[in-house]
C-alpha cells in the first residue's frame, strides 16, 4: 500500500469579497473567499443546491494578477494546499480557521 500523503485543493468559485491585498516587507499579500455551489437531489426527489464559501489566501504574484484583474463576482480556478490554524482574536479568544493557499490560479 503506498503512504503518500496528499494535500491538494482544486476548486472554481466566484469571488465573493472583493481581495484585500496587502504588502508587507516587500512581499504582496493577498486574502478573499469564493462560493462554490453544488446542487443535489434529496430523497424527496427535489433539486436543491448548496453553497461553500471557502477562505483564500496567496502571496507574490498571485496577489498582484488579483489586484489588477479580480473583483467581486468573478469566475475563478484555484489550485493550492489547505492549512489549519489557530489564532487569538481581537477579543482573546483562541479561534480556529482553515484556508485554502492557492499556489496557482487563474480568472476565468
Amino acid at each position: 500500500m503506498n503512504t503518500t500523503n496528499i494535500n491538494h485543493v482544486q476548486l472554481i468559485g466566484k469571488i465573493s469579497s472583493q481581495p484585500l491585498i496587502t504588502a508587507t516587507n516587500g512581499s504582496n499579500k493577498g486574502t478573499f473567499s469564493i462560493a462554490t455551489k453544488e446542487s443535489y437531489i434529496n430523497e424527496k426527489g427535489e433539486l436543491k443546491s448548496l453553497t461553500n464559501w471557502h477562505k483564500i489566501l496567496v502571496t507574490g504574484r498571485n496577489a498582484m494578477i488579483l489586484q489588477q484583474f479580480a473583483v467581486k463576482g468573478s469566475q475563478l480556478a484555484l489550485e493550492g494546499k489547505l492549512i489549519s490554524r489557530f489564532f487569538q482574536s481581537k477579543d482573546g479568544k483562541k479561534q480556529f480557521v482553515t484556508e485554502i493557499h492557492a499556489n496557482d490560479l487563474v480568472i476565468l
